[in-house]
């Protein structure tokens, strides 16, 4: 019987010892995914950039919201909520020194084109399909411009909460068109052989964009292929 008692005290001991080990094992790998989830998200090339303008970005923020404040007027009611969502544009119409860029539609000659007004935070695209599951996309089309001006022609997963400069899935290239007034033929030509096929990472739908960043300038475009 002492024997008996022995050898199950061992074994008990043993099980406990077993059970001990398991938890801890379970305990290192939570605290490994944690630290593979976290670490990325603390110390990767985004916040790395964003912590070292963070001066900058206060000073920025601090004007944005000084600005917010004195567009209000003497109305009680936006001083108790606010202006909305929907005064987004009138923070651009109001500030003196604005450059909100523009889209049109117009028609010259039976024939519609689009002019879009400078400004590097306007962007102008269109989604598309790419049937031909291709990696170089080939994009031709006619501009014009009243003074010499550089545009960017970008195919992008567009992605609603990602800026493109964060975007891993996009590349664009630079064209000159002369300020001659006259249409000019532009050819481009963009490899995407790294986000060309959709998957779990790059969902979203494929985008053309063209990007005017000379304030003050006006280009034409028309007669768009991919």
């Amino acid at each position: 019987n002492i024997l008996l008692t022995l050898i199950a005290y061992r074994i008990s001991t043993h099980l406990a010892v077993i059970a001990n080990l398991k938890q801890s094992i379970k305990l290192v790998l939570v605290f490994t995914l944690g630290c593979a989830l976290i670490l990325p998200s603390v110390f990767g090339t985004r916040m790395i950039e964003r912590f070292s303008v963070i001066n900058q970005d206060i000073v920025t923020r601090g004007s944005h919201t000084l600005t917010s404040l004195s567009l209000m007027g003497d109305r009680m009611i936006d001083h108790a909520f606010g202006l909305g969502l929907g005064s987004f544009p009138r923070y651009f119409s109001q500030l003196p020194d604005s450059h909100a860029g523009s889209l049109a539609y117009l028609e010259e000659q039976h024939s519609t084109f689009l002019r879009i007004g400078g400004d590097d935070d306007f962007k102008v695209g269109q989604r598309f399909t790419n049937s031909s599951k291709t990696s170089k996309m080939h994009i031709s089309f006619t501009a014009r411009s009243d003074s010499n001006a550089s545009a960017y022609v970008v195919i992008a997963r567009k992605m609603i909460n990602n800026q493109l400069g964060y975007n891993p899935a996009w590349i664009s290239k630079a064209v000159r068109i002369e300020g001659t007034k006259r249409w000019q033929s532009m050819d481009v030509e963009l490899d995407i052989n790294h986000f060309a096929k959709a998957n779990w990472l790059n969902s979203q739908p494929l985008a053309l964009l063209f990007i005017n960043p000379n304030r003050g300038t006006l280009i034409d475009i028309d007669n768009v292929v991919l």
